[in-house]
């Protein structure tokens, strides 16, 4: 394994000889969820990221294929909008803690806004409301770059 695949927490996977990847939800039995993501720029390195829908185990690589975006792209502020979407259970937690991880060791942030009532609720449960930044509603500077965009 080279070095800096370890610096940057990369570390190949090799599956055993005659298994396969699982690659959908149908592989394993569960209902396909539906997830859309949305990714814009604020200004400069900071990022905002919409997903709409169902938030789970079959729909974390979608948003962790967005963020990882981010992350190589060196943003420094990323704003995670959960308006739109469902968390289902707590598969999405290990791909953020990770995120805001390999954020912070640039100095910057992932901003959970506009969490729902049980997402909320599961990130307490689990000790994860201090990791992160969490916030009610969107930091004005983003309502009015939506507000300009939509108008």
């Amino acid at each position: 394994m080279q070095s800096d695949q370890l610096q940057h927490g990369v570390v190949p996977f090799r599956l055993p000889s005659g298994r396969r990847r699982i690659t959908t939800a149908e592989d394993v039995g569960l209902e396909p969820s539906a997830l859309e993501v949305r990714t814009r720029e604020l200004s400069g390195r900071a990022c905002v990221v919409s997903p709409e829908g169902t938030l789970d185990v079959c729909t974390t690589g979608r948003l962790g294929h967005a963020l990882w975006g981010l992350v190589e792209a060196r943003a420094s502020r990323v704003i995670l909008d959960l308006n739109d979407t469902r968390l289902a259970d707590s598969a999405p937690l290990g791909l953020l803690v990770l995120v805001q991880g390999q954020l912070s060791r640039r100095g910057g942030v992932l901003v959970l806004a506009r969490a729902d009532r049980k997402a909320r609720e599961l990130l307490e449960a689990t000790g994860l409301a201090d990791v992160f930044v969490i916030e009610q509603w969107l930091p004005p500077s983003l309502e009015r770059v939506q507000t300009l965009r939509e108008s």
